[in-house]
């Protein structure tokens, strides 16, 4: 006659069988999981871009077992305390956070929309529509949007609806005019343009009106001041490489930049900040003489400055440190991931770039040539750019070798934890991110350009 078995019978005998089974049995047994951290009662990490298959411990299965066969209920089961994936520690009175994996779920995981909502820039039209060379744009809380148009050396200014209101600048030397508009900032209502020909800094007001212009120091022997920023207090953060010393060697040579804080009113030097790591070059004989040679994948020191602070990071490694506005060291962010090695097919896909981009064939093979003579470094650098947006977080475009490729960037907020990742799309280069916009340059697939504001969605 047949017998029925109380399914918790059968539970308890499956769960002391598996007791039986080896070690090397039960690591065949895997699932596909959402969301864990470092390294706990035997799982994985989890890989944050998709998932990843990982080894179960043997408790895990015995649990999962037990509960499909409901001999437990849920509410007795004892909930797993949530992984950390961020540590923070003091360091000499320094904030060091380190982060393993994004600290956003899928679901609260940011990103842009698929359209922009507002585009300025057209194929044809007036001069006003069309823009040309631009290096930098900036949306005020009023809606307009300032935009450093290098190709016509001018400042515009469009309203919301993207109609263009005033402009300021013009060809030249004289009085608000410009020769390499590279570029701007908002101070209250006014800009800063830089023109790194001149060497200087003109302001501009809200209305498009040229205000006055002051000349950016030169620091020791060092060329003139280049500008990284404006603090709250309206001091503008800037540098200035070393040159190459008497001792400097052939290879890989890394240039220190010193930073100061300059005077808006009169361009004077109000502080020196400190020195720095600049860009890395590579260090040749030419003609009996040393000279820097570009390598591909060298390290940029990059920099960006929120309220009376300013970030720093070299590259080297996922590291971004804060620094107060007097050069103090405040808090180092960190991404705990191994460096990216530099080989061969990394620089046949930098010269595949290069030529695709180059204005012709003679100039494309000319790179090549350059570029393939040249030593590799071991590997690349962990990022190109920094922003950061409106309310303080930090965001790090991460290093893709390729000029006009999609770019990811890391979001940090403001106590250093690593949130997640933000793409942007193919040809799109940001210069402002608000609390719920990005905006920057887009070129299209004719090389026209348009400055656009896409959304930011956070779910």
């Amino acid at each position: 006659m047949l017998t029925m078995v109380d399914p918790r019978f059968v539970a308890v005998r499956a769960i002391v069988r598996l007791g039986a089974y080896s070690e090397r049995s039960m690591q065949t047994s895997t699932e596909l999981v959402v969301r864990s951290g470092p390294l706990v009662d035997g799982f994985k990490r989890y890989d944050a871009v998709g998932g990843e298959s990982r080894e179960m411990d043997r408790r895990s299965v015995v649990i999962r077992i037990a509960l499909a066969l409901g001999l437990f209920s849920a509410c007795q089961m004892p909930e797993r305390a949530p992984v950390e994936t961020t540590t923070t520690r003091d360091s000499a009175g320094v904030k060091i956070v380190e982060s393993t994996v994004p600290a956003w779920s899928r679901s609260a995981a940011w990103s842009l929309t698929d359209t922009p909502r507002q585009i300025i820039g057209s194929v044809a039209g007036e001069i006003g529509s069309q823009l040309f060379r631009v290096q930098d744009a900036h949306l005020f809380a009023n809606g307009r949007i300032a935009i450093a148009n290098a190709g016509t050396f001018e400042v515009r200014f469009y309203d919301p609806a993207g109609q263009l209101i005033a402009s300021a600048g013009g060809e030249g030397e004289g009085p608000g005019e410009f020769q390499l508009l590279s570029r701007i900032d908002a101070v209250g209502d006014s800009i800063f343009a830089y023109d790194r020909g001149l060497g200087r800094m003109s302001v501009v007001s809200g209305g498009g009106e040229f205000t006055r212009s002051f000349g950016l120091p030169f620091l020791d022997d060092h060329p003139p001041a280049r500008p990284l920023g404006v603090f709250d207090d309206r001091s503008i953060l800037a540098d200035s490489p070393y040159d190459f010393g008497p001792e400097s060697t052939i290879g890989f040579q890394r240039l220190r930049e010193l930073m100061v804080r300059i005077d808006p009113d009169d361009g004077t030097i109000v502080d020196r900040v400190g020195d720095f790591p600049g860009n890395e070059f590579y260090l040749a004989e030419v003609n009996g003489q040393l000279g820097s040679q570009a390598v591909p994948f060298a390290r940029q020191s990059v920099t960006a400055v929120f309220g009376n602070a300013f970030f720093f990071g070299s590259a080297d490694a996922f590291v971004v440190d804060r620094h107060a506005s007097d050069g103090r060291l405040l808090a180092s962010f960190r991404i705990v991931r191994p460096a990216r090695p530099a080989g061969e097919a990394e620089l046949d896909r930098f010269i595949a770039n290069l030529a695709e981009n180059a204005p012709n064939e003679e100039v494309a093979s000319r790179l090549e040539a350059h570029y393939r003579q040249m030593p590799l470094p071991d590997s690349m650098p962990a990022y190109s750019r920094l922003l950061v947006d409106a309310v303080g977080n930090l965001w790090v475009q991460e290093y893709s070798g390729v000029m006009f490729s999609a770019s990811t960037w890391s979001v940090f907020d403001d106590d250093g934890r690593w949130l997640g990742t933000v793409d942007m799309p193919e040809g799109f280069t940001a210069y402002q991110i608000g609390d719920d916009f990005v905006l920057g340059r887009l070129e299209d697939e004719l090389d026209i350009e348009f400055v656009v504001v896409f959304g930011l969605e956070k779910p």
